[in-house]
């Protein structure tokens, strides 16, 4: 379990000390306040200490550190990690030739954190209580040896050891990945050969075979991900109705719109109100199919706010008139109470234009109580979505307003050096098990994903082509295709934005969990500045997208070096596991000493697992669970749960984040890990490691360990 923690990959960069700051705005506070705990503890307690610090009595307490852990045999459970890595990798079904070898490195990274982990824990919890209790360390103390090149130094000594298997294990996962990495390519050479040569694997076979399973490259992901009914040019972005797809819009109220809609619901009404172009369409088979489920050919009585919107085609008993559903969500993209209808929305019909060619508008009354929620939480969002199939819905620069009769209209706030004061809406379709779903479409004229790519730097080493690496999700399975022989298919377009030229449609075969590699000719990536725009071409078909699915290949760089970086960080958390250890032996016994570590280690990991469960309000839903018949018991348990809570998130901020240990992140893709990750690893050793270090002396000096 703690390898397992070691290794979370979520990547975290927030520093925690022992004074945790917690929200704290500047990225340098944790330095400043670990270099003030270090220096002021050293300077308090330890200045004589410290004029006295020598290496060479350092080193040798780590010398004999190493030497009594290696006479314990510790290195005899290196073998037995290789062998269970070696069975595990055999026993492992890959889908691919690159999925193994990748995760053989995950397997051999793992491997190596649970060996290194548990044996310094308890190395590290053991060795002082028990000097202690022996007496041998009153020999040490005797000597003109202070107390802080004692810590010190059984810190170095165990930290080498942590090198030395850490060392071992990378000898050998380097080896291993090489023996299996000439193993499958030989393969692949072979099944290259007898493939035929229209066949749909070549391509990624002839780029195995040429780039190789072992490489690391540097990527590049792009700045965001949309969802759209057609490809966004101009102006106007436009979404399909329904298959999910939706925008939402920030709103940020001033103290002057928070002043005008508090009297507006006190004497008046408070409406939302949506400016989009509509146009609609014959539906197909399964648009017919969805608006007869729907039920959106009854008639509506109540809910008509206007006449039927003039379609693009002729108006039949088969096009419904165009009508969109509004939700209101809280900064935590909630739904407020009273803004949701069956967590869909409240239905909105959008009344014609006097002009066809105009944009068309719909209206939600807000009700006093709404309202005051919104004025109280200051900032909100509002989720429009495109309901009636057959129907596209076209939104320009503000697409929604707050409305108040006889005042102006309350727009979101437009800055777009500030993201998050953008008002211009963001486009999505509604999740599946592996992202936001792209419906297939086999004439290519289907939703559509655009990546923004935005000053990337390409290194193409003299080469013609770089390379996408394609990383979908299907969610929905379509019809095999029996002139292809593939399940599944889709189209990039890469557009240059600075030349505005195109790649045309670019196929390719994707499968869920496996990255197809798709090269691309330079110049429609060149500037740095392009757009790739995705879509399904298998009907019946979902595709799960993500940020994640489409990255670019920027440059190739050495496994070997990328292994060491990631080695470095795994004894970098290694270091870090030491000094906790000695920390708690300096005052406990060596089985306490021990839970101590892990609580330590895993505090922080675990209240993060939690998440919304330790939220305020989580106490009233956890009491309501029990059903409890008095309303006591309710509020005790409530108030309880929340007390609870309320500690554990505040104990946390005091404890280190395993996370900013990115063992295998990166490396188990292929990619490259970045400077600035190992940097965070130093970060987190040196704001929390260091200061425990002085807290360690503080209390060993204190402490009395000889007559």
């Amino acid at each position: 379990m703690v390898s397992t923690l070691a290794l979370n990959l979520s990547g975290s960069l927030s520093l925690h000390t022992p004074l945790a700051l917690a929200g704290a705005s500047s990225p340098y506070l944790p330095w400043i306040v670990a270099s003030i705990l270090i220096v002021g503890g050293l300077v308090a307690f330890g200045f004589d200490d410290v004029i006295r610090l020598h290496w060479r009595r350092i080193w040798a307490i780590s010398s004999i550190c190493q030497t009594e852990s290696l006479r314990r045999r510790v290195l005899w459970v290196t073998p037995l990690a290789v062998i269970g890595v070696m069975v595990v990798a055999q026993l492992s079904r890959p889908g691919d030739p690159q999925d193994a070898i990748r995760q053989t490195t995950k397997f051999c990274l793992f491997a190596s954190a649970m060996l290194v982990t548990v044996t310094a824990v308890i190395l590290a919890c053991t060795n002082l209580p028990r000097e202690i209790e022996n007496r041998v360390i009153f020999t040490i103390v005797t000597k003109p040896t202070t107390r802080l090149e004692i810590v010190i130094g059984k810190v170095l000594g165990f930290a080498r050891v942590s090198g030395l298997i850490i060392l071992i294990m990378g000898v050998f996962t380097l080896a291993y990945l090489e023996l299996r990495t000439r193993y499958m390519v030989a393969q692949l050479r072979t099944q290259l050969a007898a493939e035929p040569a229209d066949s749909p694997l070549r391509p990624m076979l002839q780029h195995y075979v040429t780039a190789g399973l072992l490489g690391t490259r540097s990527i590049e992901w792009p700045v965001d991900v949309q969802v759209f009914a057609r490809p966004p040019q101009g102006p106007t972005r436009w979404m399909a109705g329904g298959q999910g797809q939706y925008f939402i819009v920030p709103f940020e109220l001033s103290p002057a719109d928070k002043e005008l809609l508090t009297q507006a619901a006190q004497k008046g009404k408070v409406f939302i109100t949506t400016t989009l172009f509509v146009e609609q369409h014959a539906p197909d088979e399964e648009e017919s199919k969805a608006i007869k489920d729907m039920g959106l050919l009854k008639p509506k009585s109540s809910r008509v706010l206007g006449p039927a919107l003039p379609t693009t085609a002729p108006a039949g008993p088969q096009i419904p008139p165009p009508e969109v559903a509004i939700r209101l969500l809280d900064e935590s993209h909630r739904a407020f109470s009273g803004s949701a209808d069956m967590g869909v929305g409240q239905i909105v019909d959008m009344e014609a234009p006097k002009d066809p060619a105009a944009e068309s508008s719909g209206h939600l009354e807000l009700s006093p109580e709404l309202v005051a929620r919104l004025v109280g939480a200051g900032r909100f969002y509002t989720q429009v979505n495109a309901r009636t199939p057959a129907t596209e819905y076209g939104a320009s620069e503000h697409p929604v307003a707050l409305y108040v009769p006889g005042a102006p209209l309350i727009f979101p706030p437009t800055d777009p050096s500030n993201p998050s004061h953008n008002a211009a809406p963001v486009f999505y379709s509604f999740p599946g098990r592996g992202g936001m779903r792209l419906t297939g479409h086999a004439d290519g004229k289907g939703a559509v994903a655009a990546y923004r790519f935005r000053n990337v730097a390409v290194d193409t080493g003299g080469r013609d082509t770089v390379s996408l690496q394609m990383n979908l999700t299907i969610d929905r399975s379509g019809d095999f295709d029996a002139r292809t022989g593939s399940l599944s298919e889709a189209v990039v377009e890469v557009i240059n934005r600075t030349t505005g030229e195109s790649s045309g449609p670019l196929r390719f075969s994707p499968e869920t969990s496996r990255v197809s590699p798709l090269d691309v000719p330079v110049k429609f990536v060149a500037g740095g500045n392009f757009d790739v725009l995705l879509r399904g071409l298998t009907p019946g078909q979902w595709l799960g997208v993500q940020n994640e699915s489409v990255s670019l290949v920027t440059a190739d760089r050495s496994f070997v070096f990328n292994l060491a970086k990631s080695l470095f960080i795994l004894w970098l958390l290694s270091l870090l596991v030491v000094i906790i250890a000695v920390f708690c032996s300096t005052f406990l016994s060596w089985p306490i000493a021990v839970v101590l570590t892990l609580l330590i280690l895993l505090g922080h990991w675990g209240v993060d697992q939690l998440g919304d469960a330790l939220k305020p309000g989580g106490g009233r839903n956890t009491a309501l669970e029990f059903q409890f018949q008095d309303v006591s018991q309710t509020i005790i348990v409530s108030k309880g749960f929340d007390g609870l809570a309320s500690m554990l998130r505040f104990i946390s901020a005091f404890l280190p984040d395993v996370t900013q240990f990115p063992v295998m992140e990166d490396i188990e893709r292929g990619v490259s890990i970045p400077p600035q990750k190992v940097g965070s690893s130093l970060g987190a050793v040196f704001c929390y490691g260091l200061p425990l270090l002085v807290f360690s002396y503080v209390i060993l000096r204190k402490k009395e360990v000889a007559p």
